[in-house]
């Protein structure tokens, strides 16, 4: 039994765990709540730093939601007019351009131009950006059937920087020798922002190269890479203009 003074030291004081002193038993004084505001249970605590951990991870994960300055380049590249392209193809082009002037494994001195006009259509809910490609001016060598065009780089800023098209394309021949063989018709260049007063659009595509996929033609034996061992050849430039309604 504890002597009267001992009972009457402590007869004003509560003993609570998990306030001021933590689990060990320390008291409060009289008025005090013994069940503080900022007292959370242990399995709270966990729940939210578990909750807090999932959340930080889902952030690292999520596509960076698209800067307003971006989108305007977006939607200068997806412009309703779309764009008027120029195309120079043959060896002495690619040459040029830095590639090594052999077009479907074959040297060949001829030269070919195309012209045609596009649009690109922005499919929502992907980033970097990309979509379809339509045909607006009619082609006997090409089609949009299975068109495609891709942001293909950003800077730092998630800034759009460059794009790449895909159309499909027949054999493309001159006098009878083949340029390019039918597939896949490549179109690649760089996004710059255009300054120049009363242009069309306030973003140019430049430094146009246009290039296919050829296969390499190894043999592996029971192992067939075709579609898989593959490069991507230069075989001419192209020009790219803001087309005017």
């Amino acid at each position: 039994m504890m002597p009267a003074k001992s009972r009457q030291a402590t007869a004003g004081r509560k003993c609570v765990f998990g306030a001021d002193g933590g689990d060990d038993g320390s008291f409060v004084r009289d008025g005090q709540s013994s069940i503080d505001a900022d007292v959370v249970s242990p399995v709270s605590f966990v729940q939210g730093w578990l909750q807090q951990q999932w959340q930080d991870i889902m952030q690292l994960w999520a596509d960076p939601e698209e800067s307003e300055a971006a989108k305007r380049v977006t939607s200068e590249l997806c412009r309703p007019d779309g764009w008027t392209i120029q195309c120079d193809i043959g060896a002495a082009v690619a040459r040029a351009a830095g590639g090594t002037g052999t077009l479907a494994r074959q040297s060949s001195s001829a030269e070919i131009r195309l012209d045609l006009r596009v649009a690109l259509d922005l499919d929502a809910g992907y980033e970097p950006p990309q979509g379809s490609v339509r045909l607006l001016s009619s082609s006997r060598l090409l089609n949009s059937s299975r068109g495609f065009w891709k942001v293909d780089a950003t800077d730092e800023e998630d800034m759009p920087t460059a794009l790449q098209m895909r159309l499909s394309c027949k054999d493309i021949e001159v006098s009878g020798e083949t340029l390019v063989p039918a597939g896949a018709l490549y179109f690649n260049a760089l996004i710059d922002q255009s300054n120049s007063a009363g242009a069309a659009s306030a973003v140019r595509l430049s430094r146009g190269q246009l290039t296919v996929k050829e296969d390499l033609g190894v043999n592996l034996g029971l192992f067939n890479p075709r579609g898989i061992l593959a490069e991507f050849k230069l075989i001419g430039t192209f020009r790219a203009t803001a087309a005017d309604a």
